[in-house]
Formats: C-alpha cells, structure tokens, sequence
C-alpha cells in the first residue's frame, strides 16, 4: 500500500473453511470478513481468519462495542471496519476499545 500498488480483496460471508483457504490461495491481497451483514459468530469469523492463512483480514464487525472489536482482533485480523461511524467521538471509540492498558500492570 505504501508504494502505491493496487490491493485486491473480496468479501467473505460464508462460515465454511474451505472458502477463506480457496481465495487466498486464488491470489487475492487481503479477505473482508462480513461480520455485519452476515449469520457469522464470533468462532466463524475466527475460523475465517484462520483457514486464511498469511492472506490479511479485515473484518467489519456487528457494532462498535468494546467486545466485537477485542473479539475481532483477537481471531487474528489484521484490522476492523468499525460500521456506523459518523463523527471524530464515534471514530475514536474503536481505537480506544482495541488499546491495551499499560502493559505488564497488574
């Protein structure tokens, strides 16, 4: 992305593991997982990201609370798509729900 080179993705709606491991074996840059738009469970969507082995996924969780966004990164994507965003307060809460607190605290 830095050098300017076109990425190409598609979309992911489906559960079953063979669909993720099929299109990032067919070439394509990065997977958008449909976690909004779609039947998909938390476990689904880790299996997804899984089965799509070194090929980066984004995926477009059901809402902003703090819970899908650490379930989401915590399947292993490489980033979230934060729906319903509309204002800087908005937008900054994804951020705020996915920072980790002073690490080594107890």
């Amino acid at each position: 992305m830095k050098t300017g080179e076109i990425l190409i993705g598609t979309v992911v709606t489906l559960s079953a593991p063979q669909v993720p491991e099929i299109l990032a074996q067919s070439g394509f840059d990065w997977l958008f997982v449909d976690g909004e738009h779609s039947p998909l469970s938390s476990s689904d969507i880790e299996g997804i990201v899984r089965s799509a082995g070194l090929c980066p996924c984004l995926v477009r969780i059901r809402d902003q609370s703090e819970a899908s966004i650490k379930s989401a990164l915590d399947s292993g994507a490489a980033g979230i798509i934060a729906p319903f965003v509309d204002s800087a307060e908005v937008n900054s809460l994804p951020f705020a729900a996915a920072s980790c607190s002073t690490w080594g605290a107890t």
